[in-house]
């Protein structure tokens, strides 16, 4: 990122500055030195072009690549280059040579040296300008940044408060009627009593603003989820598989119940031979969860702001910084595949 600003704004700048300074030395050597050939003037710009780009690079390289002693080789083998490239050029190039060196070579050195170090003055001038201006940009990114992640902690705070309108009122007519239909319907008091669990589960978690939770209450609700969606279907087909328990790992409340949720919302999972394929692993050192499935192509025209995953991908920042890997991608036309992967410490 920053190298591309480097090299758009570096670009963007001598194209304006350098013609003027071509322009501004041919009217300056038209009065000082008429007898200067245009092609000679040309050569010379081009190798103070060379050179001052070359001084750039180098620049670029201490700066941003930390490349600090292979910098200096740099420095000294362009200083050589330079001297020794000059002084034994062609015959178009007598004049320069008497006007440099008419009395000592030593001193041809010397004068070369002092042109040197103004192209690196200059250089080091618009690198610094551009620094400052990578400096600004990534500031305002990360403002940006800032701003962003607090409209979604607004927003999911806002959500919560709504999610939390007196939920004891819920669990209390939840209940209710679970007790009108045991006896007659008990496959809907069953689901009932699900339901009641899930939401117990999600509250209780965002009331306590817990940022991580044990593993296998959280695989016990996302249990509980599925079974909530194989209900609603006569023909509903997950190949659903866990492998592995602990009763110590944690994990970010309500993360699995997300993933899943997301693959009914968009996905065909009424069809033998295309199931939503979910998968838990559990081992001693981390949790993997994966979840592969059909995507409904009906529902993918949905316009979808991928709030879930910007939510999640800020709970794991918060909860477990540096030992999550999170991915979310197509594969193919029609199949969309999501990994979580975290750490236990």
């Amino acid at each position: 990122m920053p190298g591309k600003i480097f090299l758009r704004e570096s670009i963007r700048i001598q194209l304006v500055c350098w013609p003027i300074y071509l322009l501004l030395m041919l009217l300056i050597n038209s009065k000082l030195k008429p007898e200067a050939d245009g092609l000679s003037q040309l050569i010379a710009w081009l190798i103070l072009l060379f050179v001052f780009n070359a001084c750039l690079a180098i620049l670029y390289v201490v700066f941003f690549r930390k490349m600090i002693w292979k910098s200096l080789l740099l420095i000294i083998v362009l200083y050589v280059l330079l001297t020794e490239g000059m002084y034994y050029m062609g015959e178009e190039w007598s004049e320069l040579r008497e006007e440099l060196f008419f009395t000592k070579r030593e001193q041809y050195y010397w004068t070369v040296f002092a042109n040197y170090i103004g192209v690196w003055i200059m250089a080091g001038s618009l690198l610094f300008h551009i620094w400052s201006r990578i400096n600004d940009r990534l500031r305002q990114e990360e403002a940006l940044r800032r701003h962003q992640k607090e409209i979604e902690a607004r927003e999911m705070q806002f959500t919560l408060r709504t999610v939390q309108v007196n939920p004891h009122f819920l669990f209390n007519a939840l209940a209710g009627m679970r007790s009108r239909t045991q006896e007659l319907l008990p496959a809907v008091a069953g689901d009932m009593d699900r339901l009641s669990d899930l939401m117990w589960y999600i509250l209780s978690a965002s009331e306590e603003g817990k940022k991580k939770v044990l593993l296998y209450k959280e695989v016990e609700a996302l249990e509980s989820y599925i079974a909530l969606e194989r209900s609603r279907f006569e023909h509903t087909y997950i190949d659903y598989r866990v492998e592995g328990m602990s009763l110590s790992h944690k994990i970010v409340p309500v993360s699995l119940i997300t993933l899943v949720e997301n693959a009914f919302k968009y996905g065909i999972y009424t069809e033998g031979q295309t199931p939503i394929e979910i998968k838990l692993s559990i081992t001693e050192e981390a949790v993997l969860f994966e979840c592969t499935n059909i995507v409904d192509k009906a529902r993918r025209l949905q316009s979808s702001l991928g709030t879930g995953h910007r939510n999640l991908r800020s709970r794991l920042e918060i909860a477990f910084p540096g030992c999550y890997q999170f991915e979310a991608l197509e594969i193919g036309d029609d199949r969309y595949y999501v990994g979580l992967r975290i750490e236990q410490k």
